[in-house]
């Protein structure tokens, strides 16, 4: 008989090497020795449920046993076993009433065997079976209550082996999405690089923390700098930074276990994209106002044309007629003036603002406008943030839409200047608009009013793109009109 171990120590199944350090084979294969150790077995082998629900054989001792192997439950000893739930001992099978039609001979070279389902929580995990050669002594009957008691042990130990192995494999296959991410991903602590991803080795050439920043332009290196900065105190955030013909997203966040996570995008592509989307889109819109200029300059000339014609023939009323001429020319050279405002670019002079103080001060220049009108004008801060933006070109955007909003409102209505963390909403309970209006509202010299220009919402939207926002409107007949404009998260500043 075999050498046995009588100092039993169930937590030897638990001191038993990492998948990492001896890997799947290796740790079943520790499990299967000391058991064979324990009660004297010459031959043993484990069967483990894999993910597909095939129990198949991962290690054996003192005999060969293809991997490919496997029981089914409810078939053979081992499947007898594994059906009951309970450790069997197993000398004659055909004495055996649960065995008696499993099987139909037994092998010459084993005298006993004991068959150890392994079960935890209701979970059949699998078997493991224990044999000794015919020419060494039986198991006993007390081999096989210690066999029992030691079960739920083993099944303990093989339950967090799979554990073990799905949090790895889990692990693996995040890994592998993390590195597929054309974005660069980091765990820093105490300006120490913890973890990255391959785009953050392309991106930034991992090295340590201070080297990396060092090699990088200072712009960016800053930006991540800060970003890790407020993360390690708690705050999320995101910016955006452009060196040269580059642009980067830069955005971390706190680790729950202390430090930061930090994302860094590469978006030149995407803003490129993004500008040459708005250059074509603006071509369009030259398109469309070149039509529409053309129309608005005829009206005006026709009426000199005309002026001129009549002061040929009655010079009499030159005077009265020079002054028509005068006044048509004032409506061209207004529109002109409009025009080149409208194809001029907007260039932000970005400073840090608060939009609710930008909202307190259009409700007290126009509070007697509205009074006049009989329209409530309210005021919503839901919680704001300061904010880099132009504070001329956004109170510029929020009166243009307030007062839309009034001349849409009638006596008894309501409007809303609605300020949040992320920009703000100018909503109306006045007429509203049909769906094929709210598709042209921001067309350049389209217009709802008499003597409109058509360039007011153009513009804001032009101002709003500019600061990386955008601005959208929902409207109903009947049931007003709301206007929502957000901002790009990197115009956020610290409070």
């Amino acid at each position: 008989m075999g050498n046995r171990d009588n100092a039993l120590n169930i937590w030897d199944l638990f001191d038993i090497p990492t998948i990492e350090a001896g890997g799947v084979e290796a740790y079943l294969q520790t499990i299967l020795t000391r058991c064979a150790g324990w009660f004297g077995a010459s031959i043993a082998s484990v069967f483990v449920r894999d993910v597909d629900g095939v129990i198949r054989c991962r290690g054996s001792i003192g005999t060969a046993i293809s991997p490919d192997a496997s029981i089914v439950e409810g078939k053979g000893i081992a499947g007898s076993a594994l059906l009951h739930g309970h450790a069997m001992l197993v000398d004659d099978p055909s004495a055996n009433p649960i065995l008696a039609d499993k099987i139909h001979s037994k092998r010459s070279d084993i005298g006993s065997a004991m068959v150890i389902p392994l079960v935890s929580n209701s979970r059949k995990l699998g078997v493991l079976n224990l044999a000794r050669n015919a020419s060494e002594g039986a198991f006993t009957e007390a081999d096989l209550a210690k066999a029992n008691t030691l079960a739920s042990n083993i099944s303990l130990a093989v339950a967090n082996w799979q554990m073990i192995g799905e949090i790895k494999s889990a692990s693996d296959r995040m890994t592998t999405v993390f590195n597929l991410l054309n974005v660069a991903i980091l765990t820093i602590r105490d300006h120490e690089v913890l973890q990255h991803n391959d785009e953050a080795e392309r991106l930034l050439g991992i090295g340590d923390y201070q080297s990396m920043l060092m090699n990088l332009p200072r712009a960016f290196a800053d930006a991540i700098n800060i970003a890790v900065a407020e993360a390690e105190e708690g705050y999320s955030t995101k910016v955006q930074r452009q060196v040269s013909d580059q642009t980067w997203t830069v955005s971390a966040s706190p680790l729950p276990e202390g430090g930061a996570l930090l994302v860094v995008e590469d978006i030149t592509s995407t803003v490129n994209a993004t500008q040459e989307l708005a250059r074509v889109r603006r071509l369009a819109e030259i398109g469309q106002m070149t039509a529409a200029i053309a129309h608005e300059i005829r009206n005006p000339l026709t009426g000199i044309r005309s002026a001129a014609q009549l002061m040929s023939m009655a010079p009499e009323q030159s005077e009265e007629l020079g002054k028509m001429i005068e006044d048509e020319a004032m409506k061209l050279n207004e529109l002109c003036n409009q025009f080149l405002e409208f194809a001029k670019p907007v260039e932000p002079d970005l400073a840090p603002g608060s939009l609710e103080t930008i909202a307190a001060r259009l409700a007290a220049v126009h509070a007697q406008e509205f009074a006049n009108a009989g329209v409530e004008l309210t005021i919503i801060d839901h919680g704001h943030r300061n904010l880099t933006f132009d504070k001329n070109q956004i109170e510029q955007v929020m009166r243009n839409l307030a007062i839309n909003a009034l001349h849409a409102s009638s006596i008894g209505g309501r409007v809303t200047i609605d300020v949040n963390a992320n920009g703000f909403s100018v909503s109306d309970t006045g007429t509203g608009m049909d769906e094929a209006t709210v598709k042209q509202l921001f067309m350049p010299f389209f217009t709802t009013k008499p003597k409109g220009t058509g360039l007011g919402l153009s513009n804001c939207r032009k101002i709003v793109e500019a600061h990386g926002g955008e601005i959208e409107v929902e409207s109903k007949l009947g049931q007003g009109s709301r206007f929502t404009v957000r901002f790009a998260d990197h115009l956020k500043v610290a409070a």
